[in-house]
């Protein structure tokens, strides 16, 4: 004898379960949390001091390269109006507001990290010092380290002569040089700090266990490069802008796909700001000067940091201080199926080769 049970309607039971089991969360969100979990590497004390630097630099990283792809696709589905929110699955206005939200409470935290650190191998023996902390000895080295390694980099371009306002690169890091003088308007200057032909870390003579940052040489020496102006007061704040990377390819049968991608990559450093990262210590006049001239809409993200950007220089911060403060260099092996001087073509023809 068969037992008959009430069976639960069926597209009841499966919108429960999605309800509770399957909750959505929204793609760009959920890539901010994982970075925020990198970020969690970098306070993290059982990892060696230098390594926690890294981790900084590799969260500086993968910030940068949200900005150029995913919130400029997202300021893409804006442009598009409805059929931007129906591809989405929702406003686009509103899930860039919840990305600036945690992108400023995100900064907040990456500071804190780096201040912790600093401190950290201030313990361990390693200092870094600004502009204002050098000794005379010091003083003198970095006065030297400039005329010979850094002002030849250097090109300066004062705002209020250029007509219109220079086009900043992608992913490099620049001074708005702030000029005050009594009962006259500040004059700015625009400068490219060279991290890609000058090394970002200073190490300092006599006992080689303290770092400057290039930044704070140039601030250092201020006075250097603007000796033939009049000033009462001269400051450097740093800024960065961020643009739109999405690789566009034009469909175009007459080009070669080589021709169309080269083209793509060339377009990507002129494309739109997606983000304007700014010390907090800039004066707002500045900082209103520069939004407005750079013509950043109410869509860009503008957000303050601290002095120094562009921390995915600390992967390849100088190998200082003692050896348990980073991890052991990986050794290389030799795969087996490849002896010395032996060709990798005859050894695939015959088995596959894992590497």
């Amino acid at each position: 004898m068969k037992l008959k049970t009430k069976k639960k309607p069926k597209e009841a039971v499966t919108a429960k379960s999605k309800k509770s089991r399957w909750p959505l969360v929204n793609r760009d969100i959920s890539w901010l949390s994982f970075n925020d979990r990198v970020l969690q590497e970098a306070n993290n004390k059982q990892n060696p001091l230098l390594e926690r630097l890294k981790f900084l630099g590799i969260v500086s990283s993968n910030r940068d390269e949200f900005y150029r792809v995913r919130v400029a696709s997202i300021k893409r589905l804006i442009r598009l109006g409805r059929w931007g929110s129906d591809l989405l699955g929702e406003d686009p206005v509103t899930l860039l507001e919840k990305i600036q939200t945690i992108a400023i409470s995100q900064q907040e935290q990456f500071d804190a990290s780096w201040k912790n650190i600093r401190n950290d191998l201030r313990r361990a023996g390693i200092s870094f010092v600004n502009e204002h902390e050098l000794n005379a000895d010091q003083a003198r080295f970095v006065k030297k380290y400039f005329v010979e390694q850094v002002l030849t980099h250097l090109t300066p371009i004062l705002l209020d002569h250029v007509e219109q306002f220079p086009e900043l690169n992608d992913r490099s890091i620049y001074f708005m040089v702030v000029m005050s003088r009594t009962k006259q308007k500040d004059r700015y200057v625009l400068l490219e700090i060279p991290t890609a032909t000058v090394p970002r870390f200073v190490v300092l003579p006599k006992g080689n266990k303290t770092i400057l940052f290039l930044d704070d040489v140039i601030r250092f020496c201020l006075d250097d490069l603007f000796f033939q102006f009049s000033y009462d007061s001269i400051s450097a704040y740093t800024v960065k802008l961020t643009r739109d990377a999405e690789l566009d390819i034009e469909h175009d049968v007459t080009k070669t796909i080589v021709k169309k991608v080269a083209e793509g990559l060339k377009k990507r450093s002129k494309g739109q700001p997606t983000r304007l990262v700014y010390d907090e210590s800039l004066p707002t006049e500045a900082l209103n000067y520069l939004v407005r001239k750079m013509r950043l809409s109410g869509q860009s993200q503008v957000i303050p940091g601290g002095r120094y950007h562009n921390f995915i220089d600390f992967i390849k911060f100088p190998e200082i201080g003692r050896p348990d403060l980073q991890y052991k260099a990986q050794q290389f092996i030799n795969h087996p199926a490849l002896p010395e001087r032996t060709s990798v073509f005859k050894v695939v023809r015959h088995n596959d080769l894992l590497l």
